[in-house]
């Protein structure tokens, strides 16, 4: 758990930072400078951009976590594999582009009645689909060599940094709305760059121009293993973002901002687990390969708890606070409560699973991942069709929590099935009875009339009251490291 601590707290640091960042730009600026239907504007381009990019990555990313092992060897520039890596790139971006440019006029159409303002900028998704791709290439690549820090850096910190610079520029009318998105445009592609750039620095770029090291039945699990993360990562992001693109061509662009502000407070819960699932992969997946049974249960269990415990301060800052954010946003935004509060609770329940998605998709059973994915992509489209129309923007986050909490529940139990691995225990019970106590006691906390006041306040006080018992009761021995080498008892013998 050595590497896997270090670069997740770097990687966590760095998220947190985002979290404030994306807070100022999100919370702050977005619904006070742009309008309901520029914030859908900047969500849609998102979406499309990451679909397409998705299936014009051929499933090689799949390739990356799940194979890279088997390359892993500094003497011969890891056997080739970046060469192999761009030569997909580059097959995969002449059939995304050209897929997208036969589909541009049917999208259009689609949302032609309710999201025509979008049409005007649909031609910036092409570029974005390039660059998002060849950074998530790189990126993987780059953790593999346990390096992951450094992309989240670009993410969540550089990149959100600029875009507050360019809002403020579109605030202080230096540059209208179009010239917003294209400066947001720039800002996402840039990062790809400096990751390039990085690289290269670390003496990594290797590009061997050979594939000769890979023999014939590798050639066979690289292409079984690209053919079910197609599916696998296609879904994904068909999962995480059709709601968004059903709700921009049901209910308009406009419900597609609400969406978007209300869905950015609900998902904060799940960045700290970001940084971990990216390191584990790798940890993991060397350990299938070495049938390392005894490190990959013990990876799964202390994540289940860290994420729980951290999970779970989270989800009750935002549950406490929720009539707090109303009060600050603009009123039109409180039609999406049910959404902040259904995607925070979906959000809570994937915490408490830990890098179970690590452990099944780098085993050897990862297609059984995909295959429940793509029902999970089915029953996402099906339930969305059925509670837009009736719940409007609600209706769409009623169809993320049933979909999400669905598949996390399947997943769960088939790791328990099949691999014998159960991490839950006496300690989960622990953290959701602390949980539920600290929310029913932050009711007879007095409330002040100025929020500014308010949340600072309150906020502290559960936090401290949280970490303080759970410290005590040993809950998590990786928090519990952490507060003593770094905090309480820094450079003490404890």
């Amino acid at each position: 758990m050595g590497e896997i601590q270090r670069q997740s707290i770097k990687g966590t640091i760095y998220s947190y930072i985002g979290v404030v960042l994306g807070f100022i730009t999100t919370a702050l600026l977005y619904p006070f400078i742009l309008t309901e239907d520029e914030v859908g504007v900047t969500k849609l381009l998102l979406s499309y951009s990451v679909l397409a990019a998705q299936f014009a990555g051929l499933g090689f990313n799949g390739v990356t976590v799940r194979l890279f092992p088997y390359f892993r060897d500094k003497s011969t520039g890891n056997k080739g594999f970046l060469y192999l890596a761009l030569i997909i790139f580059g097959i995969g971006i002449i059939i995304g582009l050209g897929g997208l440019l036969l589909l541009q006029p049917w999208i259009i159409s689609q949302g032609a009645e309710k999201s025509a303002f979008f049409a005007q900028f649909f031609s910036l998704i092409y570029p974005l689909v390039v660059f998002q791709l060849l950074f998530a290439t790189l990126d993987n690549y780059y953790t593999q060599l346990y390096k992951s820090t450094f992309s989240f850096f670009l993410r969540e910190v550089f990149q959100r940094v600029s875009i507050i610079a360019a809002i403020a520029a579109m605030y202080f009318n230096i540059i209208d709305f179009n010239g917003f998105i294209y400066a947001f445009v720039f800002i996402v592609c840039f990062p790809t760059i400096l990751l390039i750039w990085q690289i290269k620095r670390d003496g990594l770029l290797e590009i061997n121009p050979t594939l000769k090291h890979i023999d014939k039945a590798l050639w066979k699990e690289i292409i079984v293993v690209s053919g079910y993360s197609i599916m696998t990562s296609f879904t994904g992001v068909v999962i995480l973002n059709i709601d968004s693109i059903m709700l921009s061509t049901m209910a308009g662009i406009g419900a597609t901002g609400i969406y978007a502000i209300n869905y950015f407070f609900g998902v904060m819960i799940q960045v700290p687990a970001r940084p971990m699932i990216k390191i584990s992969n790798a940890v993991i997946s060397d350990a299938w390969k070495k049938n390392d049974i005894e490190t990959i249960k013990n990876v799964y269990r202390k994540s289940t708890i860290t994420q729980f415990v951290i999970g779970s301060i989270l989800l009750i800052l935002l549950l406490i606070n929720i009539d707090s954010i109303y009060q600050y946003l603009p009123k039109v935004y409180s039609e999406g409560r049910y959404v902040l509060i259904l995607i925070a609770i979906a959000s809570w329940i994937e915490m408490i699973t830990g890098v179970s998605k690590s452990v099944l998709g780098t085993s050897d059973k990862y297609m059984i991942q995909t295959l429940a994915m793509i029902g999970l992509a089915i029953l996402v489209v099906l339930t969305n069709y059925i509670f837009i129309p009736i719940y409007g923007l609600n209706g769409a986050a009623l169809a993320s929590f049933i979909s999400i909490t669905a598949f996390n529940a399947f997943r769960y139990f088939y790791i328990w099935y099949q691999f014998k691995m159960q991490p839950l225990g006496i300690v989960h019970f622990k953290i959701l009875i602390l949980t539920l106590s600290l929310y029913l006691f932050s009711f007879l906390l007095p409330m002040t009339n100025n929020y500014l006041i308010d949340v600072p306040y309150r906020s502290f006080v559960i936090f401290a009251l949280f970490m303080f018992i759970s410290f005590y009761m040993r809950i998590s021995d990786d928090i519990n490291n952490f507060i003593k080498n770094n905090i309480i008892f820094k450079n003490k013998k404890y």
